[in-house]
């Protein structure tokens, strides 16, 4: 049987209650954070996704149940953003390892003499600085592969400001990866 304190918070949060979200947060935060970083190393990854999960309780508690169990809710909701964020890591890291494998014609010696954690580091570390908009885009076309019109969709903006978004994105990284392809370079000739 259901505390009857649960089913008080539910009601009060499915009316749209914020003081049942800080409630919320005040019970679960703890556990929350410990549950996900049993599975995610980094520690802002893990606050991101804390704080994701009860953005979509919130955003979704029109569609809960007055019935339903609070505490299962909010580790499916929790264990569903921790698998995306996962296939989300596995989708960048391939990005970048066909990036980096196609933007030259390396050979296998020169590939191995190269650090690539520290490349990988610099061109997430680039990704990182795109402003917030354009970071989101780029990630949903070029990491996730959807197309223009999808992303413009999904966010409710025109095809021309996500190509324009793009366009801006890559030429930051262009810009800002330049050294990163000079080293490169040199290795080559220099190999």
């Amino acid at each position: 049987m259901k505390d009857n304190k649960e089913v008080l918070i539910v009601s009060q949060l499915i009316d749209g209650d914020e003081k049942a979200v800080a409630w919320i947060v005040s019970n679960y935060r703890l556990r929350l954070l410990n549950f996900i970083q049993q599975s995610l190393p980094k520690e802002e990854d893990v606050e991101s996704l804390v704080q994701e999960v009860f953005l979509i309780i919130w955003n979704k508690r029109k569609t809960l149940k007055q019935d339903a169990s609070l505490e299962a809710f909010i580790f499916t909701v929790a264990r569903n953003l921790m698998i995306d964020h996962m296939r989300k890591l596995i989708r960048q890291r391939k990005y970048i390892e066909e990036t980096i494998a196609s933007s030259q014609d390396i050979d296998d010696s020169t590939v191995e003499s190269i650090e690539y954690k520290e490349v990988e580091q610099q061109v997430f570390k680039c990704i990182d600085e795109l402003p917030a908009k354009g970071r989101e885009i780029f990630i949903l076309n070029k990491i996730e592969g959807m197309s223009y019109r999808a992303i413009a969709q999904m966010l409710g903006i025109s095809e021309h400001t996500v190509n324009a978004h793009m366009y801006n994105s890559t030429k930051f990284l262009k810009n800002n990866l330049k050294e990163l392809i000079c080293l490169l370079i040199v290795l080559l000739v220099a190999g």
